[in-house]
């Protein structure tokens, strides 16, 4: 399947966020692509469940690109296209090494006192 643009971020320097479907026997699997002209600044993959909820299991970016706010235009974008979709929450399980730039960086909320946060701007 071909990569499909989903959008523009709003940094000029960036110039696409691709949506690509899984292959194989693995649906509501996606990957999320941020690239400048031919070359990959970060990623992240995504399953959606339903219109209730999309999980972030990984996500990373180039380390040449890291500290340059790649990772912030990539999930800012994510979650505008999971609204367009009528996604109604996003979650991440997230490490304990990263988690406290999850929670004070991105804004993102720790459930019950485990690992999976959620998103500040779930749609609920």
């Amino acid at each position: 399947m071909d990569p499909q643009r989903v959008g523009e971020p709003e940094s000029s320097t960036i110039e696409m966020l691709s949506l690509i479907e899984g292959h194989l026997n693995f649906p509501g699997f996606y990957m999320v692509l941020l690239g400048r002209n031919d070359e990959l600044i970060s990623v992240a993959t995504i399953r959606i469940y339903d219109k209730r909820v999309a999980e972030v299991p990984l996500v990373g970016t180039r380390f040449q690109h890291r500290l340059l706010g790649m990772c912030r235009v990539l999930i800012n974008m994510l979650e505008k296209v999971l609204k367009i979709l009528g996604e109604e929450r996003l979650v991440l399980p997230a490490v304990p090494g990263v988690l406290n730039t999850w929670t004070t960086s991105f804004g993102f909320k720790q459930i019950n006192n485990c690992r999976t946060i959620i998103s500040p701007r779930s749609y609920l």
